[in-house]
């Protein structure tokens, strides 16, 4: 194998169940390896309800809505770019941690190729989505189904994508969003894969996607306080995310 093909290598790793701050710290240690010349990691996982702050954004000016508050649903501020975003087990998270120079990408090209992935593999399971890249997101007729906010750091991305899988917590429509604005107040609305594909046809309709996708990513964290069923149809969609993004870049 040649150096070029090597230096290109990643790995993919699936976390599962977890709270968000135990998987900035996966994070952490993964970009700290990425940076001393170790091979490009994608991490998969599933966050427990979490409320996010980009760098920006100062928590007092964040309006919760009582139902998160009533939950108390935690509020977690970031390094990455963006304003206020949410995590729960609804959504599939994607962090590519990319040594990026090594890569040669700019920032604009590896926004690009991960929203370009993402909008692929929707449109495999039969979604008709397309990618905003102002908005920085994946949209649908009904609303927003993935969002992105990343962060470049001594030219390695960390931070990346949330896919919403199923529909989104109540207590989510009261936050003021990423450039969607709170759904209350007549924002963009989130969208889950299970509202665009009735369940039964979405089963039957991926299930050859899923198995002919499927890799051998480690299984980190197994968490066994959310359904099996789901869990797993979230590893499976993150398995076809890695094989599209690898696919198209020769990773």
């Amino acid at each position: 194998m040649s150096n070029s093909v090597q230096e290109r290598k990643v790995e993919c790793r699936w976390l599962g169940l977890l709270d968000y701050q135990e998987g900035l710290g996966v994070q952490a240690e993964v970009f700290h390896q990425v940076n001393t010349g170790f091979s490009d990691i994608v991490l998969g996982m599933i966050c427990k309800p979490v409320i996010t702050l980009g760098r920006s954004t100062k928590l007092a000016s964040v309006q919760i809505g009582s139902a998160a508050r009533s939950l108390s649903v935690p509020i977690v501020q970031t390094d990455r770019g963006g304003q206020i975003t949410f995590h729960d087990p609804s959504q599939l998270v994607i962090y590519p941690v990319l040594n990026l120079r090594k890569r040669a990408f700019g920032v604009r090209e590896w926004v690009k190729l991960i929203l370009q992935s993402t909008e692929r593999v929707l449109k495999q399971m039969g979604a008709d989505v397309w990618v905003d890249y102002e908005k920085m997101g994946v949209f649908c007729r009904e609303g927003k189904i993935a969002s992105l906010g990343i962060r470049i750091s001594h030219g390695i991305s960390t931070h990346g994508l949330a896919i919403q899988v199923s529909p989104p917590p109540e207590w989510s429509h009261h936050l003021n969003l990423c450039s969607m604005g709170s759904f209350t107040d007549g924002g963009v609305r989130l969208v889950g894969i299970d509202e665009l594909i009735p369940s039964k046809e979405n089963m039957s309709a991926n299930t050859n996607l899923m198995a002919k996708h499927s890799l051998a990513c480690a299984d980190v964290v197994t968490n066994l306080d959310h359904s099996v069923a789901s869990l797993n149809r979230k590893k499976s969609i993150f398995e076809i995310w890695i094989r599209d993004f690898g696919d198209r870049q020769a990773l």
